[in-house]
């Protein structure tokens, strides 16, 4: 007898299968766990967005509160001004004081610790100046005592008890008061002085004045009339702690201050002495403020409380609750696994113990009502993270929709809904081109109907549209940044289209203010330098007589005048020549941008044979050597590409060490550009200078050691730039510096246009350079 082969798997077989979690409960887990990440990533985001607009908020107002009281203090200058305009008559001490009085200084305009005048005093009427001060004040005296041609006493200020120490002080005495004088004796604007110390403020803290000039008569549209009319000013002296104290209540804020004028500190609450400091903050920002002829930096940046009225859970709580739900499935899917392995086991024990069977049945039974009571808790779970969900979708500040691959409206978010003041009901189910956000524009239409359709074959759009805005009596529009993606199932096809709007009205007018505000800087720079030009200029005529008077005095009365006098004379002569040089270099600087932006290929061997040859006396003296090779073509002007070499070559061999000067100048092809190295073995320069010997007036060392104006090597970066290049710096081991240009290439001409330099037209030597070997040196 044969018995047939059993086709019921073993009862281990079978246990694996029951104990294995399904594709389809890992499916859920993942669709669970991605939608709980997308949650929290969605939720964390706009919350980051939320604290970001913040701190741009208080960051914005805590500049224009700075800017608006600075605007109030220029108002009470000028009403002085206008004052002294309107009188007939020359305004005194006791006058002054009752229209100071008038003001309330204290209430209408805190901060400002007096309001004065400075008169404008030429030497002869000095005397009575004099006389008509000390009958008002008999102790007024001019002090510290000057030998100028006009001097700038501080007439009177009121009050005059706290300020008394300033009363006769003359604003020429110190140069930050004296240049912003003369900048508002020039411009007819109001100034504010650099930072210096009140001689009334005992604590020596940081501070400032603000000036308004006033001129004889109202003839002083130009220059000219300004200098030849100007009687004084009008002034206010200020403590910038005071001052910023009053405008920027810390109560009131979350945010810090570190004020500076250039590289000195006028006021900083970023020390850890601050109760609301926070060593790490969010967020940090620093803005340039043009301020009455100064540049004030502000850098702001969050403190302790900003950080505690931006902490948020939200985010984590999502996440933590979405993590507890998938674990929770997965618990469930286990258990549910291994309650079926328990049923077959049950099973395959009924033959042989029925009353057992019976028994592990009503257990089985009592279990699974158990899961379905776990189940039952779950979907309640499951039921309010979808509504939390919802109340995500609902509160966002983005326009958010669903859409069916057809374009019909499935979803669609409260935010949009209240835009155009409508209803679920008038917009679900029908085609989201014919919905009210739509309907207005044609043109519109059938870009969306693009994007969907994109979409639909997978691919994600973006574009700009308008929307009406609802019960807008003007017919208000908001623009808004469309996006329209897929959304995929697992194995890749699209199931669901979603189009999020995000508004960028103000991000669209900020675009057009910083265009308004970037043409505006153009004009400014540009009239900037040409009023350097010209100013450069027109005063070398002065500085020519001022060394000629000076010779002529030397060589006619030198008999007569004394050692000390003819110290005096050579001080004298040896000023106005290097003022000379210091125009000079600054009419070169300022042409640099003169020239436009045309380039051409430039010869750039010949051009360095030029810059050495005229440095041949200084070659000689030093006993320097020059080595390089014949160096490719760059895009540049030759004139300038000359001077540039000048000055770097020229450096090398004036900052020397007692060793002769070795210069070594080679040019490599980078592609599209050239990088031409100039390495020498001079005193080289520290590390923490290698970007400040780039800026204008930057000088390392003092004119005993080494002459020149500190204006070289920002002439040399100036026209760098203005070849769309670079320089810097770099030390070499041990000593010397190798400075680094890249220049552009030209591009490649045609044929009928190549450059040639034929034999009989290469660069003469000059009795310095071998022309007939590629590499030279000069020695």
């Amino acid at each position: 007898m044969t018995t047939r082969p059993s086709t019921i798997a073993p009862p281990q077989t079978r246990s694996k299968r029951s104990t294995a979690i399904r594709g389809m409960h890992w499916l859920v887990l993942g669709v669970s766990l991605a939608l709980t990440f997308f949650a929290w990533h969605y939720s964390k985001s706009q919350h980051d967005a939320r604290i970001q607009a913040l701190f741009d908020r208080e960051a914005d107002q805590t500049v224009e509160l700075v800017k608006e009281r600075m605007q109030k203090y220029e108002d009470a200058l000028w009403s002085g001004v206008a004052m002294l305009d309107a009188s007939d008559q020359e305004i005194g001490l006791q006058q002054w004081k009752r229209y100071v009085e008038s003001l309330n200084l204290d209430s209408k305009y805190p901060g400002i610790n007096g309001l004065g005048i400075i008169h404008s005093v030429p030497t002869p009427s000095l005397p009575n100046y004099l006389a008509k001060r000390k009958a008002e004040t008999p102790q007024f005296q001019i002090h510290p005592a000057q030998n100028q041609e006009t001097l700038l006493p501080i007439s009177f200020i009121v009050p005059v008890k706290p300020n008394s120490k300033a009363i006769g002080l003359n604003m020429a005495h110190e140069p930050n008061r004296f240049r912003a004088a003369l900048k508002a004796k020039e411009s007819g604007a109001a100034q504010v002085t650099g930072t210096i110390h009140l001689v009334q403020n005992s604590e020596k803290t940081p501070g400032f004045l603000f000036y308004a000039p006033f001129y004889r008569d109202q003839q002083h549209a130009t220059l000219e009339q300004r200098n030849a009319n100007f009687a004084g000013m009008v002034y206010a002296p200020f403590i910038v702690k005071e001052l910023l104290e009053g405008v920027l209540r810390k109560e009131n804020r979350s945010v810090g201050l570190r004020l500076t004028d250039g590289t000195t500190i006028l006021y900083d609450e970023h020390v850890a002495s601050e109760a609301d400091y926070d060593p790490s903050p969010l967020f940090t920002e620093s803005r340039l403020v043009e301020m009455y002829g100064r540049t004030w930096e502000f850098d702001i940046w969050s403190a302790k409380s900003f950080r505690k009225s931006a902490n948020d859970s939200q985010p984590h709580a999502i996440l933590i609750a979405g993590i507890l739900i998938d674990l929770l499935l997965l618990v469930v899917f286990v258990t549910l696994s291994q309650a079926s392995q328990m049923a077959h086991s049950y099973a395959e024990g009924m033959t042989r113990q029925l009353e057992v069977n019976n028994q592990q049945l009503q257990k089985e039974i009592q279990e699974r009502k158990a899961t379905d009571a776990r189940l039952r808790e779950i979907n309640t779970s499951l039921e309010e993270s979808r509504t939390t969900l919802q109340g995500l979708f609902d509160q966002s500040f983005n326009f958010i929709s669903l859409m069916a691959l057809d374009g019909t409206l499935l979803q669609i978010n409260r935010t949009a809904l209240e835009l155009v003041g409508a209803n679920e009901k008038e917009v679900l189910y029908q085609p989201c081109w014919n919905t009210i956000w739509w309907s207005h524009s044609s043109a519109l239409q059938e870009r969306l109907r693009d994007a969907i359709r994109l979409a639909t074959a997978g691919e994600a759009d973006r574009f700009e549209a308008v929307h009406p805005v609802a019960d807008s009596a003007d017919q208000a529009t908001v623009q808004v940044d469309v996006s329209v993606s897929p959304i995929t199932n697992a194995a890749g096809d699209v199931i669901f289209i979603v189009m999020e709007s995000r508004d960028i009205s103000r991000l669209k007018e900020q675009e057009a203010e910083t265009e308004k505000l970037l043409s505006d800087l153009g004009q400014s720079n540009s009239e900037l330098e040409q009023f350097a030009y010209v100013a450069s200029h027109d005063l070398q005529e002065p500085l020519r007589k001022i060394s000629s008077y000076a010779s002529l005095l030397e060589e006619e009365c030198g008999d007569e005048v004394n050692e000390d006098g003819q110290a005096y004379i050579h001080v004298i002569v040896d000023g106005a020549s290097r003022m000379k040089h210091l125009i000079q270099d600054l009419l070169a600087f300022s042409r640099i941008g003169r020239r436009g932006d045309t380039m051409e290929p430039v010869d750039t061997t010949q051009c360095l044979q030029d810059a050495i040859e005229s440095l041949e006396i200084s070659i000689a003296e030093s006993e320097a050597t020059i080595t390089f090779d014949r160096m490719p073509a760059v895009l540049a002007d030759q004139s300038q590409l000359i001077m540039l070499f000048q000055n770097l070559v020229g450096n090398a061999l004036k900052y020397r060490t007692e060793t002769p000067p070795v210069i070594e100048i080679e040019a490599t092809d980078r592609g599209q550009e050239i990088e031409i190295t100039i390495k020498d073995n001079g005193i080289g320069i520290a590390p923490r200078y290698q970007e400040r010997i780039f800026e204008i007036f930057q000088r390392l060392h003092n004119r005993r050691e080494y002459s020149g104006t500190g204006i070289g090597l920002a002439v040399c970066k100036r026209i760098v730039e203005r070849f769309e290049g670079t320089i810097r710096v770099e030390p070499n081991a041990p000593q010397g510096s190798t400075f680094l240009i890249t220049l552009p290439k030209p591009s490649p001409p045609d044929r009928k246009h190549a450059i040639a330099f034929p034999p009989s037209q290469e660069p003469s030597t000059n009795g310095f350079l071998a022309a007939s070997d590629p590499h030279h040196t000069v020695g």
